[in-house]
C-alpha cells in the first residue's frame, strides 16, 4: 500500500502468491550462482597463482641445475688440469694416445706433433690463443727426445744469459706457478684446444696461479733453479693432454734450429 503525503487516495498493490514465490526462488537461484562463481573464480585465480609460483620455481630449478652441471664440469676441468701439471712434472707419457710402436718411440712423437699441427690448420693455429710463439730467443741446447728410458727429454732447452725475460707462447691462464725439486722454479700455462706449456729453472717467476696472459706477458727470467739444471737457461714444453709434443715441430721460429 502506498500512502501519498498529501489528501490523494492510498494506492494498493498486490503481488499474487506465485509471482513472490518466483521472485523469491530467483533471489536465491541468483545468490547460489553468485556464490559458484565467486568460489569457482577464487578457485582458479589460486590455481593459477600456484601455477606461476610452480613455474617460477621450475625456472630456479633449471638454473640450479645448470649450476650444477657447471660445478661439475668445473670439478672435471680441475682434476684434468691437476692430471696434467702432474703428469707434466711427472714425465708421464700417455701412449694409448698415439698409438706408437714402443721400439721407435721418437718418431711417431714427431708424427704426432706434425699432425695437431696439421688438424689445427695454420689460420687457426695462428691465433694468439694457442702456443705458437717462441717463449725466448736463443740457442736450442737440448733437443726434444723421448727414447723411452730414464733420458727422456720432454722438451727443448734454450741456452741465455741469466734474468733473461721469458714470454708466454699463447694466450692462456696460469695453472701452476712455483717450485719443484726437479725444475726449480717453474709455470704451467692452460691454454685452448687441451694445450699447456711449461716453462722451468726461472730464476725469478713473474706471475702467479691464476692470472691470464698473452704472448706479450714476461712470465719469469731465466737461472739455474732445480736439480736437473746445470746452467742457466730455459727448459720449454709443449703438451696436448697426456702427450709431449715436439717445439720444433710446433713453433715456426723453431724449425730452422733443428
Amino acid at each position: 500500500m502506498l500512502i501519498p503525503d498529501n489528501d490523494s487516495a492510498s494506492i494498493s498493490i498486490g503481488i499474487r502468491t506465485i509471482w513472490a514465490k518466483i521472485a523469491l526462488f530467483f533471489s536465491i537461484f541468483v545468490v547460489i550462482v553468485l556464490f559458484v562463481v565467486t568460489f569457482t573464480y577464487g578457485s582458479l585465480l589460486q590455481t593459477a597463482i600456484e601455477y606461476k609460483d610452480l613455474q617460477g620455481n621450475y625456472q630456479i630449478l633449471l638454473s640450479e641445475r645448470e649450476k650444477i652441471r657447471d660445478i661439475v664440469h668445473d670439478l672435471q676441468k680441475l682434476k684434468n688440469y691437476k692430471s696434467q701439471i702432474t703428469n707434466t712434472l711427472a714425465g708421464y707419457v700417455n701412449v694409448k694416445k698415439l698409438a706408437m710402436d714402443t721400439s721407435a718411440i721418437e718418431s711417431p712423437i714427431d708424427a704426432y706433433s706434425t699432425q695437431v699441427k696439421d688438424d689445427l690448420g695454420n689460420a687457426v693455429f695462428a691465433n694468439a690463443f694457442f702456443p705458437t710463439h717462441a717463449p725466448l730467443d736463443g740457442f736450442i741446447s737440448r733437443k726434444f727426445e723421448l727414447i723411452g728410458g730414464d733420458y727422456d727429454h720432454f722438451g727443448i732447452d734454450i741456452a741465455a744469459t741469466l734474468d733473461t725475460p721469458v714470454r708466454a707462447a699463447g694466450r692462456g691462464v696460469v695453472i701452476f706457478s712455483g717450485w719443484t725439486k726437479d725444475f726449480g722454479n717453474t709455470v704451467i700455462i692452460l691454454h685452448r684446444n687441451g694445450f699447456h706449456t711449461h716453462y722451468s729453472h726461472f730464476a725469478e717467476i713473474m706471475v702467479k696461479n691464476g692470472d691470464e696472459v698473452s704472448p706479450s706477458t714476461v712470465i719469469g727470467t731465466t737461472g739455474s733453479t732445480g736439480q736437473r739444471s746445470s746452467g742457466v737457461h730455459l727448459h720449454f714444453e709443449m703438451w696436448r693432454d697426456d702427450v709431449p709434443l715436439n717445439p720444433q715441430k710446433m713453433i715456426l721460429s723453431f724449425n730452422n734450429e733443428e
